[in-house]
């Protein structure tokens, strides 16, 4: 049985990440990010940073560790590709993402900066986020300290155009993981609360996705390998997760709750599978006059 468990920890370490190759592929392809809501990357990207620390004060299984690192890489390369490829101007496409100006004209700035409907509000490819305009377009040189910063980062949060942005993020939120571990290392309860807190986000990771769902009524642009990868490994995550020894609690109650939200999406491509397939028929059209 001892290769088995080989086995089987190699595909926990490299499985999860290996699922959103095919959307990746895709959104290169398409040149298009249409249906994939980008808060799947900030849930895994926030949710596996965290694990990585509670793996320092709870040393569980190394494949798990190591399944976080190649998941971290993966959403890096995913969320850079969809806001290369976000739907708009053509512009966007081109953009380098680790620009802080961004070449708008002043009635461009006053069309972005304009409320919008509830309905133009929700349509946009992120699905809970375009509700504002990005942070970037606000001059930072004219607003006090407190302003600015929550002009970057609050503001439309997770749905800025810079990927600079996404990465300062990350970044102050790793900075602030290692000053709490150096300050509470030492108690249970810190190391305890990582782990839930880990492990609780990821557990909500196809939450987006079907709120984005639900809002266009399509599955559009949502990869079904994507879906299956999720119904699959979820289901494999879960029984994994009950059956190896030495695995928290916290492990099992999150991967139950993520493998139920998984199959209330597979429900949602039963539902809503006309609207879905009209939708690729007009994506594909649309990128072949593009050609």
């Amino acid at each position: 049985m001892t290769w088995l468990n080989t086995l089987a920890s190699c595909g926990m370490a490299v499985g999860p990440p290996l699922v959103y190759l095919d959307q990746y592929i895709s959104i290169l392809k398409k040149r298009r990010s249409d249906g994939f809501s980008r808060e799947i990357c900030g849930v895994l990207l926030i949710a596996n940073i965290t694990r990585c620390f509670y793996w320092l004060g709870a040393r569980f299984e190394t494949a798990l560790l190591v399944q976080s690192i190649l998941m971290i890489l993966a959403q890096f390369a995913l969320l850079e590709a969809c806001l290369r490829f976000a739907p708009g101007s053509s512009q966007s496409r081109n953009r380098s993402f680790w620009s802080r100006d961004l070449a708008h004209t002043p009635s461009e700035q006053q069309s972005l900066m304009s409320p919008q409907s509830p309905q133009e509000s929700l349509s946009g490819p992120a699905g809970i986020g375009g509700l504002a305009a990005t942070a970037e377009e606000v001059p930072e040189a004219t607003l006090p300290l407190k302003a600015t910063i929550r002009a970057k980062y609050c503001c439309n949060f997770w749905n800025w155009g810079s990927f600079g942005l996404y990465c300062e993020f990350l970044a102050i939120l790793v900075a602030l993981q290692v000053a709490l571990y150096v300050c509470l290392q030492n108690h249970r309860w810190y190391t305890e609360a990582l782990g839930y807190i880990a492990l609780g986000l990821e557990s909500t990771l196809p939450i987006p996705q079907f709120l984005t769902n639900y809002q266009r009524k399509s599955l559009a642009g949502f990869r079904s390998t994507v879906l299956m990868g999720w119904v699959v490994g979820d289901g494999f995550k879960t029984t994994y997760f009950f059956l190896q020894p030495g695995n928290s609690i916290q492990f099992k109650l999150c991967a139950v709750l993520q493998l139920s939200i998984d199959i209330l999406i597979l429900f949602q491509a039963l539902m809503y599978h006309k609207k879905t397939r009209r939708d690729i028929e007009e994506l594909l059209q649309l990128s072949s006059n593009q050609e």
